[in-house]
């Protein structure tokens, strides 16, 4: 009986090594404002990630060309969703029809849509 609590606590007591995840977000059009990453552990909330408590966030300056950010994460399936916060308001500028005015990405390059 000894021997099974044991290993049980041993079992668990295994670390999960985080890996690296680098993200790479270009072009960039130009130098104004922040690049905003977002990064999801789960379906919960995506693409918003404002307010939203399990997503991991990056504000980068912005830079023409590329800009790269890393995030420490155990092995898993993440979603990436960016955009170019041109003017700093925190949220993504659209026109009148609802498209963005700056630029906005999310990970594995989904086909953009027009409506619903």
């Amino acid at each position: 009986m000894t021997g099974r609590a044991v290993l049980a606590w041993m079992m668990i007591a295994v670390p999960v090594h985080a890996e690296t995840l680098t993200v790479t977000i270009g072009p960039v059009r130009n130098t104004e404002g922040l690049v905003q990453v977002c990064l999801f552990a789960s379906p919960a909330g995506f693409p918003d990630c404002a307010g939203n408590p399990g997503v991991q966030r990056r504000r980068l300056p912005a830079a023409l060309g590329t800009v790269r950010t890393t995030f420490d994460v155990p092995p898993g399936v993440y979603a990436v969703t960016v955009f170019h916060d041109e003017k700093q308001s925190g949220h993504v500028e659209t026109n009148f029809l609802g498209i963005p005015r700056s630029g906005v990405g999310a990970s594995n390059d989904p086909t953009a849509r027009f409506g619903p």
